[in-house]
């Protein structure tokens, strides 16, 4: 369910010069709805670098840092031509607050509010283009839209672009020679050394600012009225990622939308982890009944015997141990055959395991034989497909995406794509779309590259940060017996939680899952979850992330390089001491599983062999009021984040705000009608209890000020 609320109402500033109309300048800040992030939009040629180009362009702020410097604006078309000046003609501006529900994802119900500036500019040959720009708590976007008297126009270049402050430290992957399909390695870099500029060129790309600011760069709402771009590095300005289209012209009618350009931004890492702004950016969804759609694990038997899928006792095996381990499907790779799917279909059905069948895209490209084949699978009793070898960001390519994923929701199917390109939110509008790939995954153990380890676990720990920050990733996890992996067997088992999947295709053989002291966690992890929350980390270093389901808490960690302790705090969990299995390095690269007591009031510990892993799950852990309040902030400007130091709980009667951080601090509780209601001097942890008695109705603002720290959060009775 959708519930939306639109409101009009909020500060901005225009100013025009002294020049006619339309060549006026101005500058205009828009404010995200916490004031997180700001965003100015500027329409001048002083002092602007891209000037010879376009006189349009932006930055963005995270507080005081300057996360996002002036950076270009503007297109150049070829129908009409237009080399990128524009001249403004007006502004709107309003708000969006919506909430709705996902099938599957980081988190089953998403708010998707905003700030958002509409400029409308005249163009050349009748053509009006509007640059839509909006600011979200964790980031900002922008796209074109061009209108008009037209019926088509057709873009050659884009002139936008996201100019990173020199200095940052960033983690770029290299694009792939041929075929598109994200598979290549993220590499560490800092902005201002030298870069092999024409290696690289895939979204995401991360950015961790001098300033302290994390940003992550990517696009969303891409389909085929446009096609998946890319960026750029120019050897003379290398701190500049230009949008580089996928091919030399993309035309399409008016009305026309371009992808949005997607930067989020936050003062710690766990704003990267954590965000749904890629799928927030994404149409609502476009079928009506999703109840048939379902999330889940599959065993898979082609990564262990990549014979087996033309071998339907091979598959009845593992439709038996599907069912043994309580997962939902079996995935039947390339060479299975018509003559005995159904049969596998029915076997399943008895078992409570469905079907999932590989495709080649080409053999359901051709309109009519799509139709034909996706109708089959439905009638067949098929669950979904499995298309492979798209391997390309075209125009052409993303028609194909969006008709495959809709023709697949007519038949009740859901769909994986493999071999594809990166993920751009839309399983926002097609839920039944679980996955996609777009990683080096598992199955590199099998490849070419085999003797250099990949997928490493430095790569491993970099993927949270970036790939799957954006959405789901079809990595294919928890392969135990990969002889040239150098994971532990403990990391290799926390994957299933860390790597986020609506489809969950776990690669290894039922006998050495069944043989491993991890298999209890296999077979109770699920695939879907409520709730995403980041709890330690560095890119490349170590990723620790909480994740919920129903009234439980998985929490899982990933390490590369030497041993380390992992020690983070978990204030969105019910507050207590449980007991649980942790399932952690045995030292000598296996699982040891042992029980412990957590204490969830205080500082989590728990020791990570060198590239190892850790995962528990804490069960009847679920606090509505800490699930949706708890606050994330850095300890400290430049401080490696180890814990979240403010969080503000809704208890009976009551608001507790907890506050941890290095040195003084001041806390302020202010009501609706401005009153203070608390001013502490603290140091150190520090718990303020506010009674609802002092509280009048309405909007309440804490405000925790200290050291490089500057918080604020607003708390709304509904």
């Amino acid at each position: 369910m959708i519930t939306q609320s639109i409101k009009y109402a909020f500060a901005f500033a225009i100013i025009l010069g002294g020049l006619n109309r339309g060549d006026c300048a101005f500058t205009h800040t828009l404010v995200s709805p916490e004031g997180t992030v700001a965003v100015t939009v500027a329409q001048d040629s002083a002092g602007n670098p891209s000037a010879g180009e376009t006189d349009l362009r932006f930055m963005a702020t995270c507080g005081t840092d300057t996360a996002i410097e002036w950076s270009p604006l503007g297109l150049r078309m070829t129908e009409p031509a237009l080399s990128g000046t524009f001249q403004f003609v007006s502004q709107s501006d309003t708000s969006i607050d919506e909430t709705y529900t996902m099938v599957s994802g980081k988190a089953s119900r998403q708010r998707n509010r905003c700030n958002q500036l509409t400029l409308t500019f005249t163009a050349a040959g009748g053509v009006q283009v509007d640059c839509v720009v909006r600011a979200y708590d964790d980031g900002m976007a922008y796209r074109y839209r061009l209108h008009g008297a037209r019926r088509a126009a057709a873009i050659s270049e884009e002139l936008s672009g996201f100019s990173m402050p020199q200095g940052s430290r960033m983690w770029i992957q290299e694009t792939q020679s041929g075929d598109m399909t994200y598979e290549e390695t993220f590499d560490a870099y800092t902005l201002g050394d030298s870069i092999p500029v024409d290696r690289y060129g895939n979204f995401p790309a991360l950015f961790h600012t001098p300033g302290g600011s994390w940003v992550l760069l990517t696009e969303a709402a891409v389909d085929g009225t446009y096609g998946a771009c890319h960026y750029t590095i120019s050897e003379d300005r290398r701190s500049l990622f230009r949008i580089a289209l996928p091919q030399a012209v993309i035309a399409g009618g008016l009305p026309w939308e371009t992808p949005w350009r997607v930067a989020v931004i936050g003062r710690s890492q766990g704003t990267i982890v954590e965000s749904n702004l890629v799928e927030q950016l994404n149409p609502p969804c476009a079928i009506s009944d999703v109840g048939w759609i379902r999330p889940g694990r599959a065993a898979w038997s082609w990564w262990s015997d990549n014979t087996s899928p033309s071998s339907l006792a091979a598959q009845k095996n593992f439709v038996d141990f599907a069912h043994e381990a309580g997962w939902e499907y079996v995935l039947v790779d390339e060479g299975w055959s018509r003559a005995w799917i159904g049969e596998l279909v029915q076997y399943g059905a008895q078992k409570n395991v469905g079907v999932l069948v590989w495709y080649n895209w080409a053999d359901l490209d051709a309109p009519d034989e799509r139709a034909s084949t996706l109708a089959w699978c439905a009638a067949a009793g098929v669950k979904g497909v499995k298309v492979d070898f798209i391997n390309s960001d075209g125009q052409d390519r993303m028609r194909f995406y969006d008709a495959l994923v809709r023709e697949a929701a007519q038949n009740r199917l859901v769909v994986n794509f493999h071999g594809s390109t990166l993920y751009r939110g839309q399983r926002r509008s097609w839920p039944n779309l679980l996955t996609m790939e777009a990683v080096r995954g598992a199955e590199h153990y099998l490849f070419e590259d085999q003797e250099r380890g990949w997928p490493s676990p430095g790569q491993n720990c970099i993927l949270p940060f970036t790939r799957n920050a954006v959405g789901p990733m079809d990595y294919t996890p928890v392969a135990f017996s990969a002889v040239t992996r150098a994971t532990t067997a403990a990391h290799e088992l926390a994957l299933a939680v860390v790597f986020e999947s609506g489809l969950q295709h776990f690669a290894d053989a039922p006998d050495v899952y069944a043989a491993s002291p991890g298999y209890p966690l296999l077979r109770r992890v699920p695939a879907a979850w409520d709730n995403t929350r980041f709890a330690a980390g560095a890119p490349g270093e170590y990723a620790c992330i909480a994740r919920r389901k129903g009234d439980a808490w998985y929490v899982a960690g990933i390490n590369a390089g030497g041993a380390r302790d992992a020690a983070f705090e978990l204030p969105y969990v019910k507050q207590g001491t449980y007991t649980a299995d942790i399932y952690a390095d045995d030292g000598q690269g296996g699982i040891a599983v042992s029980k412990a007591m957590i204490n969830t009031q205080g500082v989590v510990s728990v020791s990570m062999a060198a590239n190892g892993g850790f995962c528990f799950v804490l069960d009847g852990a679920y606090d509505p009021a800490r699930d949706t309040l708890a606050v994330r902030f850095p300890a400290a400007q430049g401080e490696t984040v180890r814990r979240r130091a403010v969080a503000v709980c809704r208890e009976a009667g009551a608001y507790r705000v907890t506050v941890a951080i290095p040195g003084d601090y001041c806390v302020r509780i202010i009501d609706v009608r401005g009153r203070c209601l608390a001013h502490k001097m603290a140091r150190g942890r520090e718990t303020e209890r506010i009674d609802a008695g002092r509280l009048s109705a309405g909007v309440r603002l804490v405000c925790v000020t200290g050291g490089a720290v500057r918080y604020a959060q607003r708390i709304v009775d509904r």
